[in-house]
């Protein structure tokens, strides 16, 4: 195995030491959230804001991080991150957990597709790009590596008060905010302007097909994360298991993210890309089809409760979606033709993201009427209609060189 270069490793470093605090975002929040005694309705305003400002951000970031620098914009994001943080570890009422989700909505468009297109640009100068993929999918293994080491912590420590956890985390997203913007070296699209980037980035996504293949495996991936997000937790308490097995049962789905991640190091052929995206959603409609019995099925409650099928369903569905984020960017990242690669990844993330928040509403008003099992059903068949469709389409396209 060859070695890592040195701007390599720092990107690794950086994904993986951003996750171990911000974890605790998506670990704890609702928990934390109610706690304040807020309402449900008032904690679905913060989630919409985050969401509705991410988007709103989303591609201007990318815009920026083309023209001013892509690393100063990484670490831009590190720096909203920390003030959001801050912000709900020294709440004292709604209005400052309104400024956190606010800076939350930045920190998420800031980060998203900057230090990748950083990476890019850097393996781009040296020839190197083919190693894009195996990057990638390392340090994607190494977030869900130390996604669990900070649940495991955050579990060990949360008696000393989740507001103290968070100032913590806050504190050290600022040094890590710091070591981004000191340390190593910043690169961007050389001799464009915004106005250049605006033009290039939308000309990739509409009219390389091989972009949009990618914009639309990313936005099926929403919708099934959609599905995913909305039931697990509800599921997991019906079928017995209490707030304190929530953090595992999600240890054990970045367990099988970061073996799927560490497996799809490899692939740098589209023949190899579109076999393991296939077998990808294949196993994502395999984990809603097991969760849908669990939900229905009685006997599953007279099993040890981490033997439960439930438990296993959490661990495919990490495998399905643990490679496909790697190689969604390593794949992109070859069939970009201009240099605004931090705008196209902004772009298709955007337009991802837009077609998850419409499926997120639907599906949340579906399961009101029709329920787990039967939303579970419908996320199986669509997850697995993906599946062949990959296999069917996802890369026969000839590129313009």
């Amino acid at each position: 195995m060859s070695k890592f270069k040195t701007h390599e490793k720092w990107f690794i470093f950086l994904k993986a030491a951003n996750i171990f605090f911000t974890v605790l975002n998506s670990c704890v929040i609702s928990l934390y959230l109610k706690s304040q005694n807020f309402s449900y309705f008032q904690i679905s305003i913060l989630f919409s804001l985050i969401l509705g400002v991410g988007f709103i951000f989303e591609y201007p970031s990318g815009l920026l991080a083309d023209c001013f620098g892509r690393k100063k914009t990484f670490a831009a994001g590190l720096f909203f991150s920390c003030m959001q943080y801050l912000c709900y570890g020294f709440a004292r009422n709604f209005l400052f957990f309104l400024f956190g989700a606010f800076f939350a909505g930045i920190s998420d468009a800031f980060l998203s597709g900057s230090l990748e297109g950083w990476l890019v640009s850097e393996n781009k100068k040296i020839q190197n790009e083919k190693n894009n993929v195996r990057v990638f999918s390392i340090s994607r293994t190494c977030i869900n590596i130390f996604s669990v080491v900070s649940i495991l912590l955050i579990a060990r420590f949360i008696d000393l008060g989740i507001n103290r956890l968070f100032i913590f985390a806050g504190i050290g997203l600022f040094i890590l905010s710091g070591a981004a913007f000191f340390i190593f070296p910043d690169n961007k699209a050389q001799n464009t302007t915004i106005k250049q980037n605006l033009a290039s980035s939308v000309k990739e996504l509409f009219h390389n097909q091989s972009v949009l293949q990618a914009g639309l495996i990313l936005a099926s991936l929403y919708t099934c994360f959609s599905i995913y997000i909305l039931i697990w937790q509800n599921m997991a308490h019906s079928l017995s298991f209490t707030n304190m097995h929530i953090p595992l049962l999600r240890s054990i789905t970045l367990i099988g993210g970061g073996v799927a991640s560490y497996t799809a190091r490899k692939a740098r052929t589209v023949s190899a890309k579109r076999k393991i995206f296939t077998i990808c959603f294949i196993l994502i409609a395999v984990s809603f089809c097991i969760m849908a019995v669990s939900s229905s099925s009685l006997i599953f409650f007279k099993t040890y409760l981490f033997l439960q099928p439930f438990t296993a369903a959490m661990f495919i569905y990490g495998l399905g979606t643990g490679a496909v984020i790697p190689l969604f960017y390593g794949y992109l990242s070859e069939v970009i033709k201009g240099e605004a690669h931090a705008s196209v990844f902004s772009l298709v993330s955007g337009f991802a993201s837009l077609v998850g928040i419409g499926t997120t509403i639907g599906i949340g008003i579906v399961i009101d009427y029709v329920g787990f099992s039967k939303i579970l059903i419908v996320g199986a068949v669509f997850s697995g209609f993906i599946g062949v469709i990959i296999a069917v389409k996802f890369g026969k396209i000839k590129l313009k060189q």
